[in-house]
């Protein structure tokens, strides 16, 4: 897989060299390389697709928890006295 990354990145980089500046999304980024034969289109499997989503998914369900736990235990810590201390 790192092969594959390293061309992504390299697609990257030559766009931001011959253009200037970084592309405004990685899609822009993709096409113009496929349009210049630097990468070419992967087949997709529709279950690794839905296991991204669904990992991303679960990503923001944990995050929200997260932040809910986090809020209730600065909420429920005992505040401490610096000058008692």
């Amino acid at each position: 897989m790192a092969k594959y990354h390293e061309q992504l990145q390299n697609v990257w980089h030559a766009y931001e060299r011959l253009h200037g500046y970084v592309p405004a999304t990685a899609r822009d980024a993709v096409k113009w390389g496929i349009s210049q034969g630097m990468i070419s289109l992967q087949p997709v499997d529709p279950y690794d697709r839905m296991a991204e989503d669904m990992a991303k998914a679960l990503r923001e369900e944990y995050g929200v928890v997260s932040k809910i736990f986090r809020t209730f235990l600065q909420a429920t810590a005992p505040v401490v006295d610096a000058c008692s201390a």
